[in-house]
């Protein structure tokens, strides 16, 4: 369970942040990152914000894990056209 001061948000694109940015952040902050992202790489995303933020902590690396993986199970109809255009 979360504690009552928390916020949950998926935010994939980090790059756009400068390590300027992140330094300022002043909340905790969790971030679960893919090794086998091929959509955001995490050098320039999840290893972006957790060589940058002082505040955030790497929750997990998801150790053959994809871009999508965390959406799954994926409703049936949006399966088959997300993934035929990203692998």
């Amino acid at each position: 369970m979360l504690p009552t001061r928390s916020f949950g948000d998926i935010v994939p694109v980090a790059a756009i942040f400068n390590a300027d940015s992140l330094a300022r952040i002043r909340v905790p902050v969790g971030v679960v990152g893919a090794d086998r992202d091929t959509v955001l790489l995490p050098a320039w995303h999840s290893d972006h914000v957790l060589a940058n933020c002082k505040r955030c902590t790497a929750l997990s690396t998801l150790r053959g894990g994809g871009h999508f993986d965390v959406l799954a199970p994926w409703p049936a109809k949006r399966w088959p056209p997300t993934a035929s255009r990203h692998w």
